[in-house]
């Protein structure tokens, strides 16, 4: 299934998919709002999309879209931001980029982080290949960083879960340890690039709570 191309420009056909994607998430059967209810939804989180804009948004009639809008409206209709831009499992391609279909499993990836840019950027005369490989693999890294470190404060939440439960709890209580001395030796090099360190509960797990 290919996105709909309603609008002449790239940002009116963006904004096009996105409301067709909030138009889908607003109706879905197992929780279904009427336009104003979300525009209350948005007004209650501090940015109100108007019942009118969410109108216009859905109908295809709306030429662009904030990221403030695509932000709240997220929220309000309990989905990762993610998924009103790029709908997976909905298109099999999206034109993420101007006038470039992509896979958008492929395009999901590279919103979350975890893949390189879509497609090569050429900068010559301002900055070196090197340079601009450079600059590319120190945003990227950052970025594993973290990702590495979620995955390991949910490991961490994970055995202390089984290890709870379990009658011998040799095993759970080396896979802990193993885990919170790799994720000592990740929030290490995050201090070492002046990066401002998730903050831990008690447990040796992130609070989540950014307190």
């Amino acid at each position: 299934m290919a996105p709909r191309t309603t609008g002449e420009t790239w940002p009116e056909r963006l904004a096009a998919d996105i409301g067709g994607q909030v138009k889908r998430l607003r109706e879905r059967p197992e929780w279904s709002i009427s336009a104003q209810t979300l525009a209350n939804l948005t007004a209650d989180l501090g940015h109100e999309v108007a019942r009118s804009v969410i109108a216009n948004l859905e109908s295809g009639r709306r030429a662009n879209m904030p990221l403030a809008d695509v932000l709240v409206l997220a929220q309000a209709l309990r989905v990762p931001p993610g998924m009103l831009v790029f709908p997976l499992g909905r298109f099999e391609t999206v034109e993420a980029l101007p006038g470039r279909a992509v896979d958008t499993s492929e395009a999901v990836r590279w919103w979350d982080g975890q893949r390189r840019p879509l497609v090569p950027v050429v900068d010559k005369g301002r900055v070196s290949d090197a340079e601009q490989l450079d600059g590319e693999r120190e945003s990227y890294g950052v970025h594993d960083l973290f990702l590495h470190h979620w995955h390991l404060i949910d490991e961490i939440r994970s055995v202390q879960a089984w290890a709870k439960r379990a009658t011998s709890k040799d095993r759970w209580m080396t896979q802990l340890d193993a885990a919170r001395a790799e994720l000592e030796e990740v929030r290490g090099e995050m201090v070492r690039r002046g990066l401002v360190l998730p903050v831990l509960d008690g447990e040796g797990a992130d609070s989540g709570n950014g307190k």
